[in-house]
């Protein structure tokens, strides 16, 4: 009944609490804590000789901690001594030539050093009066724009000063919009303006979430002794990247009123390829950065668990994707079976890997994924033999290239804006806008002579494999989803006869459909980040809608502001559960990634319905037409 009592705790923790002794815990007459005992077990209260036990306790008590106290700072200036040797050495050595090299170390060395899940920059623009941050996805660097003034970094940009927030949803400058996006809880913030030599503000740094507890005022020191060696960097960098910049367009102004002859095409090289073929050099680079490929990453290569991210555009370890997809050719005996010669491959690699544009959602690390499931996926279900080896191969090409030279636009926009393909699709009647033109370009690639991983193959299995390729590529259009689904479950019910050449044609369609739409099947994190990929492109395209003046696309509108969280619940629900329901009867032991899927399924109900508990959503779910393929 003390008034004085917090009764929360016993609410949170279903404790029931009696009677308490509370006492100070002091060192040389400084309280240094305060230690409480609840409910005294052979008594109705804590008697006299409690207190005097409980006081004589506490004297140890407070020796002890302020040990503690003193190892701990020893310990501390010690750790923030050789954090700062290693950080600042690392800093030194950062090329400034490169400005997104020296952000991101200065971003990796912040949230090192803070122990924290994550770090924001944002640079300030002051023609523009914005913050300016690039976030990384599979497509590289992602531009935001935030107004000096709005938002804690905008706050932090016009003020000055050091915002140490300890619950970013109780704090009104606090704008839950990108959580929302991004499938992602802010919690704790520090953020902290970083200055150049003259005292200019020249970034805003946002940490996000300390990994035990809250930012301390120990971090906001650490942060404010790194944040002076910087802004020197960030400055430096900035001033070379505007002369470098300045120097490329006059350079480009000077080609540009030079040229006067137009390039002519190779007679062995398609015009959609010219100039993609790599040299000698390009090639020797490509071979000697195969023999670095350790045995721990291609041990990794065939496992659900595998993390395609990690080779992602803004990655370091991005020119590995070549030498790995060939490696998935090696490890699945297709490059020794077929008699694929090994620069014949790299060239045909490397060329595709040119010509898939840098999208947010459909570019190289898109169609690494989809060939690296696809290979999962035929290491499981081969002691099923539901297919040829021809059959397999030609698989695992159409994984490589089934959405070459994709702008991020699905079919319907084309036809809608009325562009070049939409018009020659609408002509010829065919309602595969992309997938055909997939399909002449995988065609057009392997007509050039130095890239054709067919020529070892007799002339009929050649033709088998351009029809198996043409046939898997087209089966990936959202729009005849329902048709290819339906088609399967029939065949199903009817049972599967691998003599039948139809239903292994049907059978290997499937396996790339679910190989392209099984983001959602994979571990939380990995899932998480392709969902935000494939989001940027949806918005990307109704950004577009908007410029060109058609409707916008409803899920596809930036200004709606759908969470993401929604956004895959529309994806896994409409579309692919469903989609492994039809599939699981005939590829039983593909079982894991459904189980991978609801568990996905049960994360992003859960998230939204916490994150709906903070701000209205709009209720817009994605449909399976929603989905067709962008």
């Amino acid at each position: 009944d003390d008034h004085r009592f917090n009764r929360s705790v016993d609410m949170e923790t279903g404790y029931r609490t009696s009677t308490i002794l509370c006492m100070p815990v002091k060192y040389e007459g400084v309280i240094v804590a305060v230690a409480q005992i609840l409910n005294k077990r052979t008594a109705d209260v804590f008697t006299f000789d409690d207190e005097e036990t409980f006081e004589a306790f506490a004297t140890f008590a407070g020796v002890c901690i302020r040990s503690h106290q003193l190892f701990h700072k020893a310990v501390y200036e010690k750790r923030r001594n050789d954090v700062f040797i290693t950080i600042l050495t690392k800093l030194s050595n950062t090329d400034i030539r490169d400005m997104d090299s020296v952000a991101q170390t200065v971003i990796d060395n912040i949230t090192e050093l803070l122990h924290a899940d994550r770090c924001t920059l944002f640079m300030v623009d002051k023609e523009a009066n914005d913050l300016v941050s690039k976030i990384m996805t599979n497509s590289g660097a992602m531009e935001i724009r935030v107004p000096i003034g709005a938002g804690i970094a905008g706050h932090v940009a016009l003020h000055g000063g050091t915002l140490n927030i300890k619950d970013a949803y109780a704090d009104s400058r606090f704008s839950p919009e990108t959580d929302r996006r991004m499938g992602y809880t802010t919690r704790t913030i520090l953020a902290m303006a970083i200055r150049d030599h003259a005292g200019q503000i020249v970034a805003v740094t946002q940490v996000i979430n300390k990994l035990q507890g809250c930012f301390t005022a120990e971090d906001e020191d650490m942060l404010s002794y790194f944040s002076m060696f910087a802004g020197i960097a960030l400055s430096n960098a900035r001033l070379y990247d505007f002369v470098l910049r300045s120097g490329n367009q006059a350079l480009e102004l000077f080609q540009a009123t030079a040229e006067q002859q137009p390039r002519r095409l190779s007679t062995n090289v398609g015009p959609h390829f010219y100039g993609m073929v790599p040299a000698p050099e390009e090639l020797e680079e490509y071979m000697k950065l195969s023999e670095l490929v350790t045995a721990e990453m291609e041990a990794d290569l065939l496992t659900s668990r595998f993390n395609v991210h990690q080779y992602a555009l803004s990655t370091p370890h991005h020119r590995f994707v070549v030498p790995l997809i060939c490696r998935l050719f090696d490890m699945m005996g297709f490059t020794e079976q077929f008699s694929i010669n090994k620069e014949t491959m790299f060239k045909f690699l490397i060329c595709a890997k040119k010509k898939y544009r840098k999208v947010p959602y459909h570019n190289i690390t898109h169609a690494f994924d989809v060939a690296q499931t696809v290979c999962v996926y035929l290491r499981l279900l081969q002691p099923a033999g539901l297919l040829t080896d021809l059959e397999r191969f030609t698989l695992l090409v159409s994984a490589v290239l089934h959405d070459i030279d994709h702008m991020g636009l699905n079919n319907s926009f084309h036809f809608r804006a009325e562009t070049p393909l939409g018009v020659l699709s609408a002509a010829s009647g065919a309602k595969s806008v992309l997938e055909v033109h997939h399909c002449s370009l995988s065609i057009e690639l392997l007509s050039i002579p130095s890239c054709n991983i067919l020529e070892g193959m007799a002339d009929a299995e050649q033709k088998e494999a351009f029809k198996g390729l043409i046939y898997n590529i087209l089966a990936t259009d959202m729009a005849r989803h329902k048709e290819f689904c339906d088609r399967f479950r029939e065949m199903v019910q009817n049972g599967f006869n691998r003599e039948d050449g139809e239903h292994r044609k049907l059978v290997a369609a499937m396996l790339l459909k679910c190989a392209d739409i099984s983001n959602v099947t994979k571990p939380f994190e990995i899932s998480r980040m392709w969902g935000m990929a494939m989001t940027e492109e949806f918005l990307f395209q109704g950004d577009t809608e908007r410029t060109v003046g058609l409707g916008v696309t409803p899920s596809f509108n930036r200004q709606e502001k759908v969470a993401l969280a929604q956004s895959q619940l529309g994806f896994i629900n409409n579309v692919v559960i469903p989609m492994m329901d039809t599939v699981l009867p005939l590829f039983s032991a593909l079982e894991s990634f459904d189980q991978t899927l609801k568990s996905n399924r049960d994360r992003w109900d859960d998230m939204l319905n916490r994150q709906n508990s903070f701000v209205e959503t709009p209720q817009t779910s994605a449909t399976e037409k929603d989905f067709e393929k962008v």
